[in-house]
């Protein structure tokens, strides 16, 4: 009866008004599509924030300000690399490194590259110990042996190597960034507790206090604002890792904000790092957005001395540290810096900058393998509240920590700016200011 009373009202409307009311209901599908998608999305990744009751740890949790034997992942990275010097200079301990490679020599030589590319020098081969695996297999690749060894030995464990990718969905990066948690926890009840160091993100965080400020805290909750496969993936760790810290389980999280280049060389991975992506995109195009948004970076030699200061220091009631530096750089200010130093650009608004600008570069602009976080769809509003919410963080404990070790958060001013500009330039990877000024 509905349906036909609805059938002959719709037949009364004038030709006008029936594509109206079409229109109308077709954005109302696609609506109800979307949220049904995110919301599919959503119960996908919390489901696996669940910690298996067989995960107990093996006796309680003991903590190592002088470890004797530690497992690093993720040294091969930029922060990893850090995190390495680190653990190196300031403990004696045997440091073992999960490497993926074919065997032992191919991990050593990846690992002692990246090493030498930041430091100028190998590293210790006696000392720091290269291991092939892998992070996504089970047991991490490794023959029993092997694995049997590390259980034995390490103290230690600084969880650090994840797979990085804003744009992949949360399912490709559940075995590497997920999966690999829980192995580790695993490992750190076998044969002896072992205490566990989480490199997590800033990103992952939902919870806010009642002033709207991002928690210091174990999360909480899920939200749709987690956009994105990376963010998930590390938000369903630390899920687990708090469930784990309430069994008992040694458990530390520091969640690091934006990690820009070294403080004294200026030395950054240039061409995956995102900001450097949207610096040389702009430059290239000859056009800059004017933006309210302000920068939270660290210099990464400071987070990765960071994260192990705080490592080596006696344990917090809640250990979760948002290693995000509260002196942040203002978008605007970066963009006069850049006007400054002789790079020719326009400054235009946001809006134009997307329409006119940004959705017509071509291949060969850097910004083009990110362009979907820029450029219409649900991925764009994923990103934009990305970079509203990291303006609002909570470091309190962090803060005090860091003071307390000597270490105040760095300024990223002027010259530390003009450093990376010219390393940049040194490197070959800006070719900009050259031939802007001719």
């Amino acid at each position: 009866m509905e349906s036909r009373i609805q059938s002959e009202l719709f037949s009364r409307l004038c030709p006008a008004d029936k594509q109206l009311l079409l229109a109308s209901l077709l954005r109302q599908k696609t609506r109800l599509r979307k949220l049904a998608r995110r919301d599919a999305a959503v119960s996908t990744f919390v489901d696996d924030a669940v910690l298996d009751p067989d995960i107990q740890p093996i006796g309680p949790a003991v903590h190592q300000s002088a470890p004797k034997a530690i497992l690093l992942t993720g040294a091969t990275g930029f922060l990893g690399a850090h995190l390495l010097h680190e653990l190196c200079v300031r403990t004696d301990a045997t440091i073992y490194c999960l490497v993926r490679g074919r065997d032992t020599e191919e991990a050593e030589r990846k690992l002692q590259a990246n090493f030498a590319q930041y430091f100028g020098h190998p590293f210790d081969p006696e000392r720091v110990r290269s291991i092939s695996g892998d992070l996504a297999d089970s047991d991490f690749g490794l023959p029993a042996e092997t694995f049997a060894m590390l259980a034995r030995e390490i103290d230690t464990i600084f969880h650090n190597g994840a797979l990085l990718h804003h744009l992949a969905p949360y399912a490709q990066l559940k075995a590497s960034n997920v999966t690999s948690t829980v192995a580790m926890l695993r490992l750190a009840a076998t044969q002896r507790p072992k205490w566990l160091h989480y490199v997590s993100s800033i990103v992952a965080v939902v919870d806010r206090d009642n002033h709207g400020y991002l928690t210091e805290d174990f999360p909480r909750r899920a939200s749709a604002e987690l956009a994105g496969g990376y963010s998930q993936s590390k938000w369903v760790s630390e899920k687990l890792l708090a469930q784990a810290a309430e069994r008992g389980f040694g458990v530390t999280v520091f969640r690091p904000g934006f990690i820009t280049g070294r403080s004294d060389t200026g030395a950054w991975p240039n061409p995956n790092d995102h900001l450097v992506r949207v610096i040389l995109g702009c430059l290239q195009m000859g056009h800059m957005p004017e933006s309210d948004i302000v920068l939270d970076m660290t210099p990464v030699d400071f987070v990765g001395a960071a994260i192990v200061g705080i490592a080596l220091s006696e344990p917090a009631a809640i250990p979760v540290f948002n290693v995000s530096n509260p002196n942040s750089l203002p978008w605007n200010t970066l963009v006069e810096w850049l006007q400054s130093w002789g790079y020719r650009f326009e400054v235009t608004s946001t809006a134009a900058w997307r329409e006119r600008w940004l959705s017509h570069i071509d291949p060969g602009n850097a910004l083009y393998p990110v362009l979907p976080l820029y450029v219409g769809g649900e991925t764009t509003a994923g990103h934009a509240e990305l970079l509203r919410k990291l303006v609002k963080v909570r470091r309190v404990r962090t803060v005090d920590t860091l003071s307390s070790l000597g270490m105040p958060f760095p300024i990223p001013g002027r010259e530390l700016w003009r450093r990376y500009m010219q390393g940049f330039e040194d490197s070959g990877y800006l070719q900009i200011r050259s031939a802007a000024r001719a």
